[in-house]
């Protein structure tokens, strides 16, 4: 079993929080660490050397402003 670090990157670029890795090989490393992926992105590294990087699909959505500006206005409602 070999470590490896899954470092959470900010918008920044700095690191706010790693998780550690225990996996069988590399290969495997990379698929928990592209899993840990969210908002932000993650640096899969092994000792001093980095494995990769895995970039969020997309930035997290303003959900609330998303739903508010497909949502019909009160004027255009049939039934107000």
């Amino acid at each position: 079993m070999k470590h490896y670090r899954a470092f959470q990157i900010d918008p920044d670029g700095h690191v706010f929080g790693c998780i550690n890795l225990v996996c069988d090989g590399e290969e495997e490393a990379k698929r928990q660490a592209q899993a840990l992926v969210s908002f932000y992105p993650i640096e899969l590294w092994r000792l001093d050397q980095r494995i990769a990087k895995f970039e969020p699909v997309s930035q997290m959505p303003d959900r609330v402003t998303q739903l508010r500006d497909q949502a019909p206005s009160a004027s255009q409602n049939p039934n107000g």
